[in-house]
């Protein structure tokens, strides 16, 4: 619910503001998450119930905003920009990148490769255990008596 939400709240500032196209990271989606679960129980039936129908509503809004006209979506955009006015002032603001090397979340060039590195090694473990525990199944499929299937190792 609350990632919707917040997916939601970020398309609505790409199309409102403009500018350099915002998303959530998974941190940000964290964090919206357990400020939106503290501040839920003193919302008003009606705002749970609005923010419960978020990926109803953000499903919607995917599925709608392509076959809008250029009219349709400029017309939205006003109502977008109401509504973000009233739930999440916020989100009006333009976001502005960090100034760092390209890499958008405040890396360095070293550690954007230092974690590529990690991600590489275990990408590459989790293959190996994947082709082991390939070889093991096939092993013991071979090994149960009265079996049909064979499994030669080459």
């Amino acid at each position: 619910m609350s990632d919707a939400y917040i997916e939601m709240l970020c398309f609505m500032h790409n199309q409102v503001v403009g500018g350099e196209p915002f998303s959530a990271t998974g941190d940000d989606k964290e964090k919206f998450a357990r400020e939106l679960a503290a501040a839920y129980g003193k919302f008003t039936p009606e705002l749970q119930k609005h923010i419960a129908g978020a990926p109803l509503l953000w499903a919607a809004l995917r599925y709608q905003w392509p076959k809008l006209s250029d009219p349709e979506r400029d017309a939205y955009k006003t109502k977008l920009q109401s509504y973000l006015k009233t739930m999440a002032p916020n989100y009006l603001e333009e976001v502005r990148p960090p100034q760092t090397g390209g890499h958008g979340n405040g890396e360095s060039a070293a550690e954007a490769m230092a974690r590529h590195q990690r991600q590489h090694n275990n990408y590459v473990f989790l293959s190996n255990m994947m082709t082991m525990r390939h070889v093991a199944m096939m092993n013991a499929i071979g090994n149960i008596g009265n079996s049909l299937y064979t499994y030669t190792y080459r």
